[in-house]
């Protein structure tokens, strides 16, 4: 399993994999960066920061990811 920076949908409150991996140094060193992520879970695209996620535990990681970083 790998860890992968989670949010969660303002939309439906269900978390919402960014397709990015990190382990918790490199996590801890992207507070500064915004992402944008396609939200699978109601469909809209989702600004956020890095320090608004989390890192989140994923079994399948599936390519390509719709994510952007400004």
């Amino acid at each position: 399993m790998s860890s992968m920076i989670v949010f969660t949908c303002p939309e439906t409150g269900h978390d919402v994999g960014s397709g990015v991996l990190a382990d918790e140094r490199t996590f801890s060193r992207l507070p500064r960066h915004e992402m944008i992520v396609r939200c699978k879970e109601c469909g809209g695209e989702h600004r956020w920061w890095v320090a608004e996620g989390r890192l989140g535990q994923v079994e399948e990681v599936r390519w390509p990811v719709p994510v952007r970083i400004p």
